[in-house]
């Protein structure tokens, strides 16, 4: 198989992020394969650094069968999959005299089953990936556009938190005054940054961080990716269920969904993010098919008492969620599922080396000491280049990134010895430390 063509035309930017871990199986499964993609955008444009995706076609806003007729037309594939099947897409596949064809990645699902994770079972069925595809979705951004979100918010109080009150439908959205309530608890009692991204509604962002006071600051509209960027320096992020939650997952920013509409066992995060439901009860819930539901497109909730279903969400619910989320698990909460290794560990081969494809690579050293790493960490991208690297260092050592283009990602990490005594010692930190790096995925180090 030589070229393979994924079609995701649903219109969101949280559904090209739902469809990354089937894109993604796709290419790991078809190492030699060179993939595509047709999207809209902006929505494309977190694909377009992807080492995985080898182009990003776009399609016109209300021409999406026009784009699939023309791409159709002007190239030729071995396998086209498809999340889209409005408008005859999925006829005009099927007639395109492509070898294999998935046209309906959407198929009976089961209720309680993540869309996403319907996605690669289908695939896996159609012996179309391997099966250990990862199932959490992963965004890819430039080591420069790291750096600029490091420059922005480096100096900033932790937590860093982004409140995303913007919503494509006003049925999807959570008050802007309960966002209010949570921005201000966030401050006073978890000494919290906030920042309030710019979205449809300017002045709403504007009244949003006026009313938090404080340190709440704006982040100004841009590009998708320089969003993108800017979360990925977050320690949380709260947000309804729309394409700014999915980006914060997918660069493992920890991340609150507020459900309203849509069913948050299909649609929420994994693990361990965490969704809220609103209204769970409500009689004209369809949980297959949200759009049936008469909130969706007349945009008035069934429920007299309630704008939207999302106003079943107290701001103390989401307060107490958000600080579940932001506060280290108490000392001895999981060492239950860790067995102590008292034999010497066995090394992996060299051969086994070549299949690495998320590498860490610890130096948790200062300046100087990160520099004298870039010679290995050179020789690693040379011997691994289709390696995800990531670098973790010291909040200090991790400033040398723009000098290390070897490197993917730097993850920033204090520890105890550096901050000579500022730091105080919490076994709990540490045991948050094992779990970063366990949700990372790392399949050496």
């Amino acid at each position: 198989m030589q070229r393979i063509l994924f079609i995701e035309l649903l219109g969101g930017i949280g559904d090209v992020v739902i469809a990354l871990p089937a894109i993604h199986a796709l290419a790991r499964s078809h190492s030699a394969a060179e993939l595509t993609v047709l999207t809209f955008a902006p929505g494309g444009e977190l694909l377009e650094s992807d080492p995985l995706i080898h182009r990003v076609v776009y399609a016109k806003q209300g021409e999406a069968r026009q784009a699939v007729d023309h791409l159709l037309a002007h190239d030729r594939f071995d396998l086209i999959v498809s999340d889209t099947n409005y408008d005859g897409i999925a006829e005009a596949i099927q007639q395109s005299g492509t070898p294999r064809v998935v046209t309906n990645l959407w198929q009976s699902p089961p209720p309680n089953q993540r869309v996403g994770d319907r996605f690669l079972s289908i695939l896996h069925v159609e012996k179309l990936i391997l099966a250990d595809s990862s199932s959490t979705p992963q965004l890819h951004l430039t080591q420069q556009e790291r750096q600029d979100a490091r420059s922005t918010f480096g100096s900033a109080y932790r937590p860093l938190v982004f409140l995303c009150p913007d919503a494509g439908m006003a049925i999807k959205r959570w008050a802007p005054d309960r966002f209010v309530t949570v921005g201000k608890a966030l401050q006073q009692r978890l000494n919290a940054t906030i920042v309030v991204p710019i979205g449809a509604d300017a002045e709403e962002a504007a009244a949003i961080v006026d009313a938090i006071g404080g340190t709440a600051r704006l982040w100004q509209r841009g590009s998708l990716r320089q969003f993108a960027s800017a979360i990925s320096h977050a320690d949380l992020a709260i947000a309804a269920d729309t394409g700014p939650a999915r980006i914060a997952a997918a660069l493992n920013v920890p991340t609150l969904t507020l459900f309203g509409p849509s069913w948050h066992e299909r649609y929420g995060q994994a693990a361990p993010h965490m969704n809220l439901q609103g209204a769970p009860a409500c009689g004209d819930r369809h949980i297959a098919n949200f759009t049936d539901q008469s909130c969706w497109y007349g945009g008035t909730c069934p429920l007299p008492q309630w704008t939207t279903c999302l106003d079943d969400l107290s701001p103390e619910t989401v307060f107490a969620a958000a600080e579940t989320l932001l506060k280290p698990k108490e000392s001895g909460t999981d060492r239950k599922e860790l067995k102590r290794q008292t034999s010497n560990p066995e090394l992996p081969s060299p051969i086994s080396w070549q299949s690495v494809r998320n590498l860490l690579v610890l130096r948790l050293d200062n300046i100087g000491d990160v520099l004298m790493t870039s010679p290995a960490l050179r020789a690693l991208r040379e011997n691994l280049p289709d390696a995800r690297i990531t670098l973790m260092a010291s909040p200090a050592g991790a400033l040398t990134a723009p000098l290390l283009p070897w490197v993917d990602e730097v993850l920033p990490w204090r520890v105890l010895w550096q901050d000579l005594g500022r730091l105080p010692f919490d076994p709990a930190r540490e045991w948050d430390l094992v779990k970063t790096l366990h949700d990372r995925r790392f399949d050496a180090a």
